[in-house]
């Protein structure tokens, strides 16, 4: 009958015959005649109805899969009829959940929920006696209510929605007669009839009546307190979610309603269902500070019953995993947070007391737990205490129990105490090597690690195994700590970056409280390597996350990038965005774990680095004069590191500021190496050993591994003593032998040798000021001498610094460039010759951008991948490659610029040593030979000091009161503002303007007399420029140089038309100079006006009005009249450079300047010197991307085509002169040339445009305020452009305020104030973000402009660019003059790439 049933249901899934009798209802009877002889008592036996259960099943089944929902549930109930004669052998949970499904898919929500609740009891008490539910509970209660038993999430899940959609209003399926009526028979049916006893159904109703339902009362009572929890734990991950798409309110209501009916019975069950309860709304309520509150006290009521309970029939271990849950929900309130670790101690000493009378597999379960969370709190001594215990009870074997006690002592570097212990593991015994071992020999430990990672990874993904997770935690660990220690972050950050990878996923899948460590930790460590890389954004993004996984208030901006830890990395603006961040980290002080404390003096150490020094004591005040020594704890090892670590913090932040006196960071300094001789004493030593020895698994085999304790703490202490007493003290045989010893302590990093190097080599160059200057003379100098000397500690600091994305490194670079002198004398045998010179010079230059773009070419992985050119990849990591020598990496820069450098340009690099010399580096070809040529500026000392300064410093001065007065003056000045002048207001605005134009020509005139031609280093920048060259006339006839062909990379317009020529109709083109209207009278400036513009409004308006009304007319005019047709020879125009040689005809070819400038000279305008204004000058942050879009375009020239530009004007609709102006000029371009821009005027575009700029040989102009932040934040460019592989493929010209501008934390307002402070992180911005995404060009302002002069320049640049075939550093040129403000607003604008 069944098997004709089935035949019957295939028969009625196809076309039936025409008269073909129903073949679902013969299925219906076939079905219906074999059930009744089932149901008949003693009719079959055991096994043969259980054999018909299947048939009825896979019928159900297979009418469920086809959706015939309505009539699967008959199939179901009769399969149930038959297994529940013998219960035992099926898995009637999931049967009845596959009722409950087919119910639910008839809108019977009510039938189905009930349906999901037998199942739920069924997976609890099928075949289960009272004392294996009483071990339910127990187990439960063992895990503080983190333990689930029986049914699976997704059935409770399913329970809890019906419930839900039973109070809605759907509409339920009718159910076929006899379908009904076996429904109301069965034990769904009786279930449902005992529950439904009221008008409402709730899900304590549905257990209730189920558990009841053919059980005893003891297995009703666990079985229900056991259910109602289950769906207290996924009740709060349903809230605590925010995929659940049930409101809150609606979950909580049945929150609470399951709890009331769960806390009942003996105190057992009560205790249970009050620790799940707490458990399970811990994250829901995590932001309730009075809810949390509340479930803090019930877990502790819990505990206090638990206590009262008689210990010689229940486990004290119950009391122990309350404690725990205890401290997990008081570290999170204020009042308590004091007191949590309290709670743990008290856990961990019921376990010691027990150790022998509990069973084995709770106290392993207890233990565990507590071990997860003293790893997590980095309790070195209590993490291996539990460790040993566990070993105690058989849980972990011996080996296991030594490793993870080494691998606690190395993490708190306790070195000696981890060579004490005689099964270290492979990663214990290799790390012990290498901090033992000097930094060159580093390499083949490495190498084994590198071994030992492949192969976790291996077992990782073939076991999926938490133990080999940890393990690749453990080997990236240490992989990043020793590529810290010969100072190579970048490498150190892959590895650190992998291990948050595995922590993530560790955590996704229920990974202990250990495992969030971690995480913090690594999130931690990746924030600080990225501060070493000058990325002072994604320092903050990961210092956010890092703060924000222990439920740290962290503030924070929108474009500070925040780490999305569920779906990987992320990763911002300038120093206003670092300084508005929340100084208060951590909400309460007393009782501050490690993790908090590393979090908070790591977050705040980079944030004070990114301030200026006068803004840090003011910002930082409250937080300097916090006592953390306070937080110091007997034998929390990795608390008291934290604690030296924030001192050193502080100490730092005040050294900054302290000018030349102690303002306070002496005391810190003395309090960190106070607490380091603490924990650097061998009775410390003997009592963490006293204390992990009691549970009586540590080895014995002393001296194996002589390695000193907490290495590279004591470096980074002692170079900061030494530094104190030299500021403080002067310079002394004390001070020298604190800094040799640090030099020559192998357990130091690399970073902490450097500064003792670099603090050595300063003191040895001041006394060798005579013999430096004999040097750049060109004379020889004596290899014993001081700078020999000098010199051999520089090379050596420069081996262990890293790359100059530090303040340290660059300085080091710098120094090792003035020592070397013009030959390249780096002391390594012999000269090295300019070029290499030049290439040291670089390495100090613009390091964070590129190290930057080399990341995100996926420098770390070692492979772009097959979107990534590998030469491009290379170029960008060819100066800060660690490996490479100077000899190596200059062979090999210079290869890379024979290939590609064209030999009419000339790269400049000028960078400030720390000693207060300018050195200035030439990088040009010459046929086949590189050539590379340095120059030095020395300033008087005793000039600097009758003039109260150097003259770098004075000019900074200059250059900031300009900046600051032109600032002033455009403040608040509006067009309704301006008409409210009088004659004499407007006059004595113009006069000062005029001052400021003035006092800015003056200063740049200086800076070339005082800086280049004082130095005679004129050549250095004008090769290829004779003197005749340089002076030219008035007009600028002759200067339009012909840029070599590949400098058209950097961008000519091409404007090759796939249309046959046209015509323009314009206007007349206008005659009238800005002379012949200043000498117009007022009549006829009116009458000229009119005759232009009939319905212009002349009302109130005087002299200096009516000229400016009709230049602007005369502008715009000239604009729209003056576009020429293209000249078209075979459907291509001829290149500029062929049009520049046949107007100019056997001109002399001229060189092309890019400047590489250092973070505080990139702040002057070069290019308006008297000696370059006239010249093509373009400025790049540095040497790769002078090269990279040549490598690129595989030796194309890259042009803008201008069917591929766009522009933006006025987006944010409050400069209606600036759009009333261009708005015509632009749209000529667009319309009457038929090009076919796409405008975005007066809004803001979406930011999908971005994706525009992804077109080859494309352009944006931005016609608005600031670089177009209010459009396209720099996270926005960057992610979308740069995490792209150099995306960017068009140019970008910014016409607004300061959108050039570059800026850098951690320097003086002015760059260089009375006592040098060197600027921590090097200077960016929107041009740098733009440049990094891949922009052949970007143009911008220096600083902020006004609106009409801007205006009037923008009109000028396009009009030579678009219809002049010139190139864009020509153009910038040649269109300063026509600024009335030739400097103010003229020399502001400047030439990227």
């Amino acid at each position: 009958l069944l098997k004709s049933a089935a035949l019957f249901d295939l028969c009625a899934a196809k076309s039936p015959p025409a008269g073909a009798p129903n073949a679902l209802e013969l299925a219906q009877q076939c079905m219906n005649t074999a059930f009744a002889t089932i149901s008949t008592p003693g009719k079959l036996d055991t096994a043969t109805v259980l054999n018909c259960g299947k048939g009825f099943a896979a019928i159900g089944r297979k009418r469920f899969e086809s959706k015939n929902y309505i009539h699967s549930v008959l199939p179901i109930l009769m399969s149930l009829h038959c297994f529940e004669k013998n219960p035992s052998s099926q898995q009637l949970h999931l049967r009845y959940a596959m009722l409950g499904s087919s119910l639910k898919q008839c809108n019977k929500f009510q039938h189905a929920a009930v349906a999901y609740g037998i199942a739920v009891k069924s997976a609890i008490c099928s075949d289960r006696t009272e004392q294996e539910l009483d071990s339910l509970v127990a187990a439960s209660l063992y895990a503080s209510g983190d333990v689930e038993a029986g049914a699976t999430g997704a059935i409770v899940t399913n329970l809890i929605n019906c419930v839900i959609s039973s109070e809605g209003d759907s509409e339920p399926k009718q159910l076929p007669p006899s379908t009904e009526k076996i429904l109301d028979g069965s034990t769904v049916g009786a279930v449902f009839n005992a529950a439904c006893s009221t008008e409402t159904l709730s899900i304590a109703k549905i257990f209730r009546a189920a558990m009841s339902h053919g059980t005893s009362a003891y297995t009703s009572h666990y079985a229900f307190n056991l259910s109602s929890c289950n769906v207290l734990r996924q009740l709060g991950r349903m809230m605590s979610s925010s995929n659940s798409g049930l409101p809150n309110s609606v979950l909580a209501r049945h929150v609470a309603e399951v709890y009331d009916a769960a806390n009942s019975g003996d105190v057992l069950l009560q205790c249970n269902a009050q620790l799940v309860y707490a458990r399970s709304m811990m994250v829901p309520f995590k932001q309730e500070f009075k809810k949390l509150k509340a479930l803090f006290k019930l877990s502790r009521d819990a505990t206090s019953k638990l206590k009262d309970l008689d210990q010689r029939k229940y486990s004290p271990l119950f009391v122990a995993a309350s404690l725990i849950l205890n401290a997990e929900l008081g570290m999170n309130i204020k009042d308590e947070k004091n007191k949590f670790v309290s709670y743990l101690n008290d856990a961990l000493e019921i376990c010691k007391e027990n150790v022998s009378s509990c069973s084995r597999s709770s106290l392993s379960t207890v233990l565990a737990n507590l071990q997860n969370f003293f790893t997590f709190l980095r309790d070195t001594v209590r993490s291996s205490q539990c460790a040993g215990l566990l070993s105690k009870c058989g849980s972990e074997p011996k080996r296991g129990v030594l490793e993870f006690i080494s691998n606690a002592y190395l993490h708190a570097g306790m070195n000696d105490l981890a060579a004490n212990i005689d099964t270290n593991g492979d990663i214990g015994e290799i790390v012990l090597k290498f901090r033992g071992e000097s930094i060159e020999t580093l390499g083949d430990y490495i190498k084994e690690l590198y071994g030992m990672l492949d192969r976790a990874e291996d077992e990782c993904i073939r076991d999926g195994d938490e133990s080999q997770q940890w393990k690749v935690v453990l080997v990236c660990a240490a992989l990043s700590e020793a590529e810290e220690k010969r100072a190579n972050p970048a490498e150190a950050l892959f590895y650190t970056r992998k291990a948050i990878i595995v922590c993530k996923t560790a955590i996704r899948g229920g990974g202990g409280r250990k495992w969030m460590g971690a995480l913090v930790e690594s999130l931690t460590n990746m924030g600080k390597l990225w501060g070493l890389l000058g990325d002072k954004r994604r320092a903050e993004g990961y210092l956010v996350a890092a703060g924000e996984c222990l439920g740290l208030p962290m503030g924070g901006k929108d474009d500070i990038e925040v780490i999305d830890l569920e779906e990987g990395e992320g990763e911002e603006e300038d120093g206003d965005t670092l300084s508005s961040f929340n100084y208060e980290v951590v909400r309460e002080r007393a009782g501050s774990t490690s993790n908090e404390l590393l979090v908070e003096h790591v977050s705040k150490k980079m944030r004070l680095l990114a301030m200026p020094p006068e803004m840090t004591v003011d910002v930082a005040k409250k937080e300097l004069k916090v006592d953390l020594v306070k937080e110091v704890k007997e034998m929390d090892i990795e608390r008291n590191i934290e604690v030296v670590l924030g001192l050193l913090s502080q100490g730092d932040a005040l050294r900054r500021v302290c000018e030349g006196f102690d303002n306070g960071f002496v005391s810190k300094y003395s309090s960190a190496k106070e607490i380091l001789n603490t924990l650097l004493d061998d009775d410390l030593g003997r009592l963490v050993e006293r204390a992990i020895a009691t549970v009586g698994v540590l080895g014995a085999e002393a001296g194996r591994h002589a390695v000193g304790r907490l290495g590279d703490l004591k470096g980074q202490v002692n170079v900061r003593i030494a530094r104190a007493m030299e500021i403080v003290d002067g310079w002394g045989e004390d001070v020298e032998k604190i800094y040799q010893a640090v030099r020559k302590d192998e357990n130091a990093h690399g970073r902490e040798r450097s500064v003792a190097c670099y603090r050595l080599g300063r003191a040895i160059l001041r006394r060798g000021r005579g013999e430096l200057r004999s040097l750049w003379s060109g004379d020889k100098v004596d290899e014993e001498g001081d700078i020999g000397r000098a010199r051999e500690l520089f090379l050596e600091a420069s081996k262990t610094c890293g790359p100059g994305t530090s303040s340290l490194g660059r300085k080091i670079y710098r120094c090792l460039g003035l020592v070397a002198g013009p030959r390249g004398d780096f002391g390594e045998g012999s000269s090295l010759g300019g070029f290499a010179a030049v290439y040291n010079l670089h390495k100090s230059l613009g390091a964070s951008v590129r190290m930057n773009v080399w990341y995100n070419l996926g420098g770390e992985d070692r492979d772009g991948g097959e979107d990534c050119d590998e030469e491009v990849r290379r170029l960008f990591g060819i100066l800060d490659d660690q490996e490479l020598g100077l000899k190596e990496g200059a062979r090999e820069l210079e290869l890379v610029v024979k290939k590609y450098l064209p030999e009419d340009w000339n790269v400049v690099n000028v960078a400030v040593c720390p000693s207060g010399e300018i050195l200035v580096g030439s990088m040009r070809k010459d046929g086949d030979n590189v050539v590379g040529a340095v120059g030095c500026v020395f300033e008087d000392d005793a000039e600097n000091e009758r003039r109260g300064g150097g003259f770098l410093m004075q000019s900074f001065d200059t250059l900031d009161l300009l900046l600051e007065k032109s600032r002033r003056q455009l403040d608040g000045i509006d067009p309704a503002m301006a008409k409210k002048f009088g004659e004499k207001e407007k006059r004595e605005w113009w006069r000062q303007r005029q001052d400021i134009d003035n006092g800015l020509k003056k200063l740049m005139e200086d800076v070339q007399v005082g800086l280049v031609e004082a130095s005679k280093l004129k050549g250095l920048f004008l090769v290829g420029h004779g003197a005749a060259e340089v002076e030219v006339e008035e007009g600028g006839a002759g200067v339009a140089d012909d840029l070599s062909k590949k400098f058209e990379a950097a961008c000519v317009i091409d404007l090759t038309n796939d249309d046959e020529d046209e015509e323009v109709v314009g206007e007349e083109l206008e005659t009238l100079t800005e002379k012949d209207i200043k000498k117009m009278t007022v009549a006829v400036l009116k009458e000229n006006i009119l005759e232009r513009d009939e319905g212009a409004s002349l009302k109130g308006l005087k002299k200096a009005g009516l000229q400016s009304l009709l230049l602007e007319i005369v502008e715009r005019r000239r604009i729209k009249g003056g576009v020429k047709s293209c000249e078209v020879k075979n459907g291509a125009l001829k290149s500029s450079a062929m049009e520049n040689s046949e107007s100019r005809g056997n001109d002399d070819k001229k060189t092309t300047i890019i400047l590489t400038l250092d973070e505080r000279l990139q702040r002057l305008p070069w290019e308006s010197m008297p000696m370059l204004e006239k010249l093509f000058v373009c400025r790049v942050p540095s040497l790769p991307f002078v090269l990279s879009s040549l490598i690129e375009k595989r030796g194309q020239m890259t042009k803008i085509r201008k069917k591929n530009c766009f522009y933006i004007l006025d987006p944010e609709g409050n400069l209606p002169t600036t759009k009333k102006t261009l708005n015509p000029v632009l749209e000529s371009y667009a319309g009457q040339k038929g090009w076919g821009w796409k405008g975005y005027v007066g809004r803001i575009p979406d930011i999908t445009v971005l994706e525009r700029l992804e077109r080859e040989d494309g352009l944006m102009i931005y016609c608005g305020h600031g670089g177009a932040e209010c459009c396209f934040p720099r996270v926005e460019v960057e992610e979308r452009l740069m995490n792209k592989k150099r995306g960017c493929k068009s140019s970008v010209f910014l016409f607004g305020c300061s959108s050039g501008r570059l800026s850098s934390g951690g320097g003086a307002k002015r760059g260089v104030g009375a006592v040098f402070k060197q600027m921590e992180y090097e200077p960016d911005g929107v041009a740098t973000s733009y440049l990094g995404a891949g922009a052949p060009c970007v143009l911008g302002n220096l600083w902020d402009v006004s609106d009409r002069d801007i205006d009037r320049f923008c009109i000028e640049f396009m009009d030579k660019f678009f219809t002049g075939g010139k190139n864009v550093a020509q153009c910038v040129s040649e269109s300063r003059g026509v600024c009335k403000m030739r400097y103010v607003v003229g020399a502001a604008v400047v030439v990227y790439g």
